[in-house]
This record gives C-alpha cells, sequence and structure tokens, in this order.
C-alpha cells in the first residue's frame, strides 16, 4: 500500500486526535486546561514524535514496534516484558472504549432523548453490556478482514471526523460572536492566580492530556504495513503533531467562548461517557435561540446534530477499535519471536491476519468488559474510574520508550532524525517528566480521594504483569534449553 503524505496525516490526526477529548478537557477545567495541553504537546507529545520518527527510520524494516526499539539497546526479556505491558494498556482502553460504545449508538438512533427521556436513560447501564459484548464480535470479524480494510475505514473515518470539527468550529465561532469583547478576552486567559493550582488533583488532568495525544505507537507499528518512505512517515508524523495540537487548543477556547461551563456542571447527567453529545446538545440549543427559532425547529436541529454526531463517533469507534484490535496484537506476536508462541496461534487467515490470536484476545477482551461492568454501580461510576485506569495504563510504556531511548542516545554515534544530541537529550528528559508527574499525582489524588482499589490498581497491575512476564520467560528459556 502506498499512502500519500495527506492521507497519513489524516490517517494519524484521526487516530490522534480526540473530540471526545477536548470536550472532556473543557468539561474538567475549561481553558484551565490548556495548561496541561501545552505542557502535554511541549513535554510530551512533540518530543515523543520526534523520539518515534527516529526509531522507525532507524528500524525500517522491523515490524516489532516497540519490541524492536527496546531490544536494541536492552535484554530481549524486558524488551518482550515492556512490549507486553504496552499491549495491557491497549486492552484496557479497548473495554474503555467498548463500554462506550452505548453511547454514539444510542445518540445516532434517538437523538436527544437519550439523556432528556428518562426511559432511555435508565436503560443505559442495562444495554452497556450487551452493546460493549457485540461491538466487540462486530470489530473483531472486522479486523480479521486484514489492514486494507482497517485503513480505508480509517481514512473514511477521518474525513467525517474533520467534518464534525468543521460543523462544530462554524457553529462555536457563530454563537461565541455574540459575547461582548471584553467577556471573550477575559474567558479565554486562563488565569492561574494561586500556587494552589498546581495541587496533586489538578496536575492528575496530565494524565488525561497524555492520553488525548495518545497513538503515535500506534501508527508507527503499521510503517511496515505502509510502504511509504520512512522520511515522508517522520514529516506526516511532525504535521500531524502540530495539527493535533492545534485543533485541541482551538476546540477547548471556542467552547469555552461559547458554552457557559457553569451551566454544563449544573446538569445532573453529565458525566465523561456522553460530555460530549451534551456540549452538541446545548450548542445546538443556543444557535437556535439566537437565530429565534421556534420550539419545533430548535428540537429539531438539536436532534440533526446529535444524529449526526452519533453515526460520526460510531464509524470513529469501530475504526479506532479495528486499528487498536489489529496493531498491538500483530505487533506484540509477529514482532516478537514465533517460538515464544504455540503454531496454532500464528496460523494466518487468506488477509494475512492472526485469526486465532485474535479470537483469543476477542475472549479476554469480553471477559475483561464483563469483570469491568459488575465492579461499578452506575454508569458514572465505570466511565470515570475506567477513564483514570486507562490514563495510567498508556501512559507508563510511553515512560518506559523515553528512558530506554536514552541508551539508544549513548550507543548510536549517527543520528537519522535528529541532528543533535543534545536536543534528542532533552526530548527524553521532558517526556520522562511530564508522564512522571501525572503517574505520581494521580497514584496521591487515588490514594487522598479514597479510590484504594484503583490506587492498588494502578500499583500491582504493572508489577504483577512485569513478574508474570518474566518467570513465563524463564520457565520458556529452561525449556527451550532442554530442547536443544
Amino acid at each position: 500500500m502506498q499512502y500519500s503524505k495527506t492521507k497519513m496525516v489524516i490517517l494519524i490526526v484521526s487516530t490522534v486526535f480526540s473530540f471526545t477529548s477536548s470536550c472532556i478537557a473543557f468539561y474538567l477545567m475549561g481553558t484551565h486546561f490548556i495548561y496541561f495541553y501545552a505542557i502535554s504537546a511541549l513535554g510530551f507529545f512533540i518530543p515523543y514524535a520526534f523520539i518515534v520518527s527516529e526509531y522507525t527510520a532507524a528500524f525500517p524494516t522491523q515490524q516489532g514496534g516497540i519490541y524492536s526499539w527496546l531490544r536494541h539497546n536492552t535484554s530481549e526479556q524486558f524488551a518482550f516484558s515492556m512490549n507486553f505491558l504496552w499491549y495491557t494498556g491497549y486492552l484496557v482502553w479497548m473495554v474503555t472504549l467498548f463500554t462506550k460504545m452505548v453511547f454514539p449508538l444510542s445518540y445516532s438512533l434517538f437523538g436527544s432523548r437519550v439523556h432528556t427521556n428518562p426511559l432511555v436513560v435508565s436503560n443505559l447501564s442495562t444495554f452497556t453490556l450487551p452493546i460493549a459484548l457485540l461491538t466487540v464480535l462486530l470489530v473483531t470479524t472486522f479486523a480479521m478482514r486484514g489492514i486494507k480494510k482497517i485503513l480505508s475505514l480509517a481514512i473514511i473515518s477521518g474525513i467525517l471526523l474533520f467534518s464534525l470539527c468543521f460543523i462544530s468550529i462554524l457553529l462555536l465561532l457563530f454563537v461565541s460572536t455574540q459575547s461582548d469583547y471584553e467577556n471573550m478576552v477575559t474567558t479565554l486567559t486562563p488565569h492561574v492566580t494561586t500556587p494552589h493550582f498546581f495541587t496533586t488533583e489538578n496536575m492528575m488532568l496530565l494524565s488525561f492530556s497524555i492520553t488525548a495525544f495518545g497513538g503515535l505507537d500506534t501508527i508507527a507499528s503499521l510503517v511496515g504495513k505502509i510502504k511509504n518512505d520512512h522520511k515522508q512517515f517522520s514529516k506526516a508524523i511532525i504535521i500531524s503533531g502540530f495539527t493535533t495540537v492545534l485543533l485541541y487548543i482551538l476546540m477547548i477556547s471556542l467552547w469555552t467562548l461559547a458554552i457557559p461551563r457553569q451551566v454544563i456542571l449544573d446538569l445532573g447527567y453529565v458525566h465523561l461517557g456522553n460530555i460530549m453529545y451534551v456540549l452538541m446538545d446545548v450548542l445546538a440549543l443556543q444557535f437556535a435561540q439566537i437565530l429565534g427559532l421556534s420550539t419545533e425547529a430548535t428540537l429539531l436541529l438539536q436532534n440533526i446534530l446529535l444524529h449526526f454526531t452519533g453515526i460520526v463517533m460510531l464509524i470513529m469507534y469501530i475504526s479506532l477499535l479495528s486499528i487498536i484490535s489489529y496493531s498491538p496484537l500483530k505487533t506484540l506476536v509477529e514482532g516478537t519471536p514465533t517460538s515464544y508462541y504455540p503454531k496454532k496461534l500464528l496460523r494466518k487467515n487468506q488477509f494475512g491476519v492472526a485469526y486465532y490470536a485474535l479470537s483469543i484476545q476477542m475472549l479476554f477482551i469480553s471477559f475483561l468488559i464483563v469483570i469491568a461492568t459488575s465492579q461499578f454501580s452506575n454508569i458514572r461510576a465505570i466511565y470515570n474510574q475506567l477513564s483514570i485506569l486507562t490514563n495510567l495504563s498508556r501512559s507508563f510504556p510511553y515512560f518506559i520508550v523515553a528512558c530506554v531511548f536514552l541508551q539508544y542516545l549513548a550507543a548510536t554515534p549517527n543520528l537519522l532524525f535528529f541532528k543533535n544530541k543534545m536536543l534528542a537529550r532533552l526530548a527524553c528528559i521532558s517526556v520522562i517528566g511530564v508522564i512522571g508527574t501525572s503517574i505520581i499525582a494521580t497514584l496521591i489524588e487515588q490514594f487522598r480521594t479514597g479510590h484504594l482499589i484503583s490506587a492498588f490498581l494502578m500499583m500491582s497491575g504493572p508489577v504483577i504483569c512485569i513478574l508474570l512476564l518474566i518467570s513465563t520467560y524463564h520457565l520458556y528459556f529452561k525449556k527451550t534449553i532442554k530442547i536443544k
């Protein structure tokens, strides 16, 4: 497959940029969240994009992704353990996304009635599990059709995402122009008035902004399947990086200008799972009020916008889940030594997909979804806690990659992408510092707020995973020696 730079940018931006994340940022903190997006963009995303570009340029023919990157400067055991830990982070993320599928499906079918009709609201929790499990089956079946189908859907979903952003920006600009100039300047200026702004509660939000910029490693692991010039791929990553940063800052600023945040906070049915749809509903309402539309016309506009948003996000979720169902597993199974796995696990179908491994992944994710949805009493708790767990599990492997890149710099005389080793070291230190701060702040905040089970899972999960992998690796190693 050969992709133009424009298509590569669309593919990367649609994978990395999250329309939902911009809405969550506004909901959690308004324009104050721009500080954390700026810190994450400058301290994590852009430096990490350069690191990924260096790795993909240095290992253009290897499909192992994070395994290939780490194996070059560490032991095989460590590289495999970190690769598996990276993969488990995507498993947690997939569980979160699959449990959220009830929302785009519901809004595409029922529009604003999803959060205004008590009957529909009361049934959301009931249908979360069956819809999630059905979507797992659908996505796995689609992923088994191979990378060409997945990337084609990703391009379509990327175009739809840009269309949704374009429509939203036009509506937000129109609504925000009704504000007076002084109010606009005051609203758009994030104020940090006291040192108490940088509390653990606020610094925990760094994990949300880091996760909002995640996904570059997933696309990088597909580079072997996309036969583009690797310099072009690196340039596409950088262009996409700056595009994503600008989109986030623009969207957060416009949401803050157009909609009083307190109005959203006063709504009792808002949570991290449905915040985007509620904001689109309120935006349509304000737009209609400015135009002086009748009640019937206003309701029609709200429903049209929410139906469209639901359909776009439904396609986006299926596309994103297809990519992260396929790519991390491919990296784990095909990028690491094949002798680690039973031959049955490596069997491929006519589309070149390890269908048996994908089927096992489907069953395991289904099991995790059942466990996750049974542990919380209401739908708000499900999405709030799963979002925090996802943030930590996804950011930790980035931390490891940046740490090992320091070793790579020491052992590599000539860099292919970085022109200056000092700049490369600063990029590593920056990524390590930002992610380390977010992880520590998240753990402290979980203990402070009494979420002891979540804190324990965050701390023990990676440790238990690594210990199990090391034990399994040693058993495999001894068995291999005995056979020889």
